[in-house]
């Protein structure tokens, strides 16, 4: 009769239990590096290559030109070469001897069309109650004729006055923005001032920045007054990953034609930061090199941190690399 053999059987401790803290650290750390990656791919301002543009940061001179519209005679100049001044201030003063005298004289002649007035009034209104008199109808008449005319000379008169107090005003010349006095006329009391001359020039105290830069024809059109833009540095030492938005306050064109290769033109883009340059450790100034993309043309979020990721691990993942890569 044939044995029967059997099989051993494993017994499984009941203090043994499955160790799953391996694959629990495991998937924490690329957990924790994949939120890093993405941290460091969306610290860079996205876009195309073709959409990134280098430039140099320059301080902006901005010259404002003082002019007076109507023009005159100087009667004394407050200001001079070199020197600061303040918004408001007053640069020039207008000869105004002539409208003294005018207006003087208007005010006299408008006391006495004043009290002309008051007494024909009176007599009207003296005539009124004489109604039944011979020839009343008739006073009445030449009384209110009379009444009109000096009621009509009055306004006249009133009117003169408004404008020459309004010529008097105007001939305080100031300047509408502070800084240093740059260049202001010749001569002095006697000068004249042709309408619209300019009769100083001030040079802007808060100078704005602005990048120079070579940009292709096709994104003129989108650097408009008001066009949001991301910012950063091009070769950095240890500032900010995270890049600067800057509003376009206006774009000058420093060649009028296409260079050699008839794609790009020389451009001034004049910014203003929406940030503060507080914490960026005065690398954000004039001469360092900068790029910069339009924040119009960025991509959607997943396709950035694809993008990014795909760079970070295929690429040497380095600070300098992380700055340079668009």
């Amino acid at each position: 009769m044939p044995s029967t053999r059997k099989s051993p059987v494993t017994r499984t401790s009941p203090t043994a239990a499955l160790d799953l803290r391996g694959p629990v650290r495991t998937a924490g750390l690329c957990l924790a590096l994949f939120a890093a990656a993405g941290a460091a791919a969306l610290a860079l301002p996205a876009g195309d290559r073709s959409d990134v543009i280098d430039g140099t940061l320059v301080a902006e001179t901005r010259t404002v030109a003082v002019v007076h519209a109507a023009g005159g005679v100087i009667g004394q100049l407050h200001v001079h070469k070199g020197a600061k001044i303040t918004p408001g201030q007053v640069i020039a003063s207008l000869d105004t001897k002539a409208l003294d005298a005018e207006i003087a004289a208007l005010r006299v002649r408008a006391e006495k069309a004043g009290l002309q007035l008051d007494r024909v009034r009176a007599e009207t209104l003296a005539a009124g109650r004489r109604s039944g008199a011979a020839g009343a109808a008739d006073t009445k008449a030449v009384l209110a004729d009379r009444l009109r005319r000096i009621e009509t000379e009055t306004a006249g008169i009133n009117a003169r006055i408004a404008e020459v107090e309004r010529q008097i005003a105007d001939a305080v010349i100031r300047t509408a923005a502070g800084g240093r006095v740059a260049w202001v006329m010749a001569g002095g009391e006697g000068s004249i001032i042709t309408p619209g001359a300019t009769v100083a020039r001030i040079e802007a105290r808060n100078a704005g920045l602005a990048i120079d830069a070579r940009v292709r024809l096709a994104h003129i059109a989108m650097l408009s007054p008001g066009a949001t833009l991301r910012l950063w540095l091009r070769n950095p030492s240890d500032g900010p990953l995270l890049p600067l938005s800057a509003n376009v306050r206006r774009t000058v064109q420093a060649t009028p034609s296409p260079d050699a290769s008839g794609t790009h033109v020389a451009l001034r883009v004049s910014i203003d930061l929406s940030e503060p340059l507080a914490g960026t450790g005065g690398e954000f100034a004039a001469g360092k090199p900068v790029r910069f993309v339009l924040a119009a043309s960025e991509r959607p979020l997943i396709d950035q941190m694809t993008a990014r990721l795909a760079l970070i691990f295929t690429q040497p993942a380095s600070a300098a690399r992380l700055q340079e890569a668009p």
